[in-house]
């Protein structure tokens, strides 16, 4: 079954198998460029960098003139929206700063309107307390004296004298 004379241990050896630094140069000198140089493209790589020139540069051409066409029509677009955006809202402003003035106009008429009943109120609690102090001071010294603006009535003082 096995030979002892080396037969397939001489196969598995390692004497045939080259080192890593063999490869690296083999690499080297055919992937290097004056390697390609020398050789020349293989007809594959020219196919593929024909077709793609031959596809790429219309899609380009026509990516850059669909881009340049669009922007235009999109800063229009755009343009005119943002236009009416704000038109809107200034109207929207406007109509909100009318309510504010009828709102505050509305609130000072009421003012208005409560500031003379406080002045009517006023007017009427000074009269009876000019009125009140007339009366006390008959009640205390039994004489009345007329005051300008004072009114004579018949109190609770006069009916106990």
């Amino acid at each position: 079954m096995h030979q002892i004379d080396g037969g397939w241990a001489r196969c598995a050896s390692r004497a045939h198998i080259p080192t890593s630094t063999a490869l690296l140069r083999l690499d080297r000198d055919f992937y290097g460029r004056a390697a390609i140089l020398e050789r020349g493209l293989r007809f594959r790589t020219r196919i593929v960098l024909v077709l793609a020139v031959i596809g790429l540069l219309p899609l380009l051409v026509l990516g850059w003139l669909s881009f340049s066409l669009n922007r235009d029509e999109l800063e229009r677009t755009v343009g005119g929206a943002q236009w009416r955006f704000s038109a809107r809202c200034s109207v929207r402003i406007a109509l909100v700063n009318v309510r504010l003035v009828v709102e505050r106009e509305r609130l000072l008429e009421q003012l208005r309107k409560f500031e003379s009943e406080l002045e009517k109120r006023d007017a009427q609690l000074h009269e009876k307390r000019t009125e009140i102090e007339i009366m006390s001071h008959f009640c205390a010294t039994g004489r009345a004296e007329r005051r300008p603006g004072a009114i004579e009535r018949s109190g609770p003082c006069r009916a106990a004298v």
